[in-house]
């Protein structure tokens, strides 16, 4: 059946996720209601509460790594956002991304690429099974059972562990370059 106007209740909108729910459409604002008001797959962000909690009206800036990650820029009645987009493409430097790379460096040293160190034999020892067993769990971690191995990694970069200390770096620059290009100095 083909029709030249859209029935009743439905719009033209590209990526409108909810046709039957007028205030549910790409741009809306995301409200705490377990539903994706603004369609970007994602229910209920806290970047925008993050930044209004923490920051109010003042201009400036907000790093947020607990199990995600982003950072965010307040100035001149604008908030710009870089992060906060999961840890499949993203969420660096937060926990989920430290457990990670803990699990992706350990298995680069089973492999042969880098040295082993405390960081990577400590995290071997949680997998008794080896590689293939890492393999499973990260096929169907969460963030926080991925985050869960964060504390291991700064553990061991705090006693000197080279492997952990990269992963930290590579965070702390992260956010050092993330901050330069929200115009943070």
């Amino acid at each position: 059946m083909a029709a030249c106007e859209a029935p009743s209740g439905y719009t033209d909108v590209a990526g409108d996720c909810d046709d039957a729910e007028p205030t549910t459409f790409p741009g809306a604002d995301e409200t705490c209601d377990e539903v994706d008001n603004d369609c970007d797959a994602e229910v209920d962000e806290d970047t925008r509460p993050t930044v209004v909690g923490a920051l109010g009206g003042r201009e400036g800036a907000v790093v947020s790594c607990g199990t995600g990650s982003f950072l965010a820029r307040q100035a001149g009645g604008t908030t710009r956002f870089i992060g906060g987009h999961g840890l499949i493409l993203g969420d660096e430097a937060s926990a989920a991304w430290l457990g990670r790379a803990a699990l992706s460096r350990t298995l680069l040293a089973v492999d042969g690429f880098i040295e082993h160190s405390e960081l990577t034999r400590a995290t071997l020892a949680h997998f008794p099974h080896g590689a293939s067993e890492i393999s499973g769990f990260a096929a169907t971690a969460s963030p926080a059972a991925f985050g869960a191995h964060a504390p291991r990694v700064v553990e061991a970069a705090q006693h000197g562990d080279a492997v952990a200390h990269q992963i930290v770096l590579d965070g702390v620059s992260y956010i050092t370059h993330g901050l330069t290009l929200l115009g943070w100095h």
